[in-house]
């Protein structure tokens, strides 16, 4: 069964990334963490009628969203 959802590192602490697209990941990512409803989203997409206990897990909802 897939995990809803695993702690991810963030890739803007402690060290300031310098790079173009830095700001804008920051807030899209500030964006995803004020709306946990998208990641349920994701899994209802990723839902399956039959999902067996054997073999990898898969990335969870929140990897997939992000």
């Amino acid at each position: 069964m897939r995990q809803k959802r695993t702690t991810q590192t963030s890739l803007l602490e402690p060290n300031a990334v310098d790079h173009p697209f830095a700001e804008d990941v920051e807030r899209m990512s500030a964006f995803l963490d004020e709306h946990p409803e998208f990641a349920d989203w994701v899994a209802t997409d990723l839902a399956r009628e039959s999902v067996s206990d054997v073999g990898r897990q898969g990335l969870t909802h929140e990897t997939v969203l992000r």
